[in-house]
């Protein structure tokens, strides 16, 4: 992905329309096969999924839209998922 040694990404595999915030997320736009590559402006640091998860829980609430940089066959986009409960 020509993304730099420090850069963290991560390929969206699913996403679970029978659940809120897989609806919200995929009716904000998000697409299973997107790659993440940045939050709200910034480049994303290596972590895993899970790590991402705490940190949007950490940073922003029910009702804030996540900013989201991700590449889709091979362009940049950007997408803001609505978060729900």
């Amino acid at each position: 992905l020509h993304l730099g040694d420090d850069a963290g990404a991560f390929e969206v595999k699913w996403i679970n329309r029978d659940l809120p915030s897989g609806r919200a997320a995929y009716e904000s736009g998000l697409r299973q096969g997107d790659v993440v590559i940045a939050v709200d402006g910034k480049p994303l640091e290596r972590m895993t999924p899970q790590q991402f998860v705490m940190h949007v829980k950490l940073n922003y609430k029910v009702g804030d839209e996540l900013p989201l940089t991700v590449l889709r066959e091979g362009r940049e986009r950007e997408v803001r998922v609505s978060l729900v409960e």
